[in-house]
């Protein structure tokens, strides 16, 4: 079990309450072992009111909270049925780069838009459809057999997500479908 830390936006003002809420839910659902800690981040300001030095506490994210866990399925829809959260930011990790073979170029028409779709020789990338939409701009570089780099994430509840392309020569040694870290 991996902890990782998050971050959680919520209502602007009631982050206490909301992360008081939290812990209670997490707690009833049992899953202590898997959320660690739950906080809203704050420091300790000094100020002068009226000649008197008060210490008083400041948000240093309004609307955010932090949260180290384990987010497997049970903790996501126990925060996803808590319905405090609006998004949740995640460290990730760095994308994997794939070098792939253009075999084929299609435009997909409909009423109101275009899109532009490559598909590659071998997709290694498990998850995926082989079509990949891209932009008219590089659709219209773009000719079969030409090589291109993919910059690939996995998205935080594991669904894959295509962060780049940029097209490149073949005839370099890196042309080929294997991950690239």
């Amino acid at each position: 079990m991996t902890l990782s830390w998050f971050f959680l936006r919520v209502q602007v003002g009631r982050e206490e309450r909301i992360r008081k809420s939290l812990v209670a839910r997490v707690k009833q659902s049992g899953l202590e072992e898997r959320v660690a800690q739950v906080i809203v981040p704050t420091e300790e300001v000094a100020e002068v009111r009226e000649g008197k030095r008060r210490i008083r506490k400041r948000k240093l994210y309004p609307g955010y909270l932090m949260m180290q866990a384990d987010l497997s399925d049970e903790v996501w829809f126990t925060l996803r049925d808590t319905a405090i959260m609006y998004n949740m930011r995640a460290a990730q990790p760095p994308a994997v780069v794939y070098r792939l073979v253009v075999r084929d170029l299609h435009v997909r028409r409909s009423r109101r838009s275009t899109s532009y779709y490559v598909t590659p020789e071998r997709w290694p990338a498990r998850g995926l459809d082989d079509s990949l939409r891209i932009s008219s701009s590089l659709y219209s570089e773009l000719r079969v057999g030409d090589c291109i780099r993919v910059e690939f994430r996995a998205g935080s509840l594991g669904d894959p997500w295509v962060k780049s392309f940029d097209p490149i020569r073949c005839d370099s040694p890196e042309a080929f479908a294997e991950p690239a870290y």
